[in-house]
C-alpha cells in the first residue's frame, strides 16, 4: 500500500476522530449481559453484538487514524450494525432537534451522512490501494 497524500490522511483521521466522537457518547453501553448466568429463554443475540460492535469502534478509529487498510474493513463490517443500532457517526445531530419531526429529520440526515462517510472510506481505500495520489482539484472535478 502507497503512503496517502495528506489531504486523504487528514480525512482518515477526520473519520477516526467520528468513531471515537461514537464511542465516547455510547461507552456506557458496553456491557457484557447475563455474564457468567445462564441465558433466559428471551435472550438476544444483538445484546451479545452491540459491546463487540462498540469495542471495534476502536479498532476503526485506531486503523482509520493511521490510515491502514484494516481500518477500512472494520469500518465496512461496522456498517449494517452502525445502522441496526442506530449508533450513527453523525447522530449527534438529533441533539439539534426540539420535537419529534425535528429528531426524525435529523436520524434521516445522519443516515443520509453515514452512507457518504461509507463512500469517502471506499474511495479513500480504493485511491490509497492503487497507490493514487490524485491532486484535491482533480478529485473535485470527478
Amino acid at each position: 500500500m502507497a503512503r496517502p497524500a495528506i489531504w486523504q490522511r487528514v480525512v482518515f483521521g477526520a473519520l477516526a476522530i467520528l468513531d471515537l466522537v461514537l464511542l465516547l457518547r455510547f461507552h456506557r453501553s458496553v456491557r457484557l449481559p447475563h455474564l457468567g448466568r445462564e441465558l433466559p429463554l428471551s435472550w438476544n443475540v444483538l445484546e451479545v453484538i452491540r459491546p463487540i460492535f462498540l469495542l471495534s469502534m476502536i479498532a476503526s478509529a485506531v486503523g482509520l487514524g493511521l490510515a491502514k487498510q484494516w481500518g477500512c474493513v472494520v469500518s465496512y463490517v461496522q456498517v449494517p450494525f452502525r445502522f441496526t443500532f442506530v449508533l450513527l457517526s453523525f447522530g449527534f445531530l438529533a441533539l439539534l432537534a426540539g420535537d419529534q419531526s425535528g429528531y426524525r429529520a435529523a436520524i434521516y440526515t445522519a443516515m443520509a451522512l453515514e452512507v457518504a462517510r461509507l463512500a469517502a472510506t471506499v474511495f479513500l481505500h480504493v485511491k490509497v490501494r492503487q497507490g493514487a495520489s490524485p491532486s484535491v482539484e482533480a478529485v473535485t472535478r470527478g
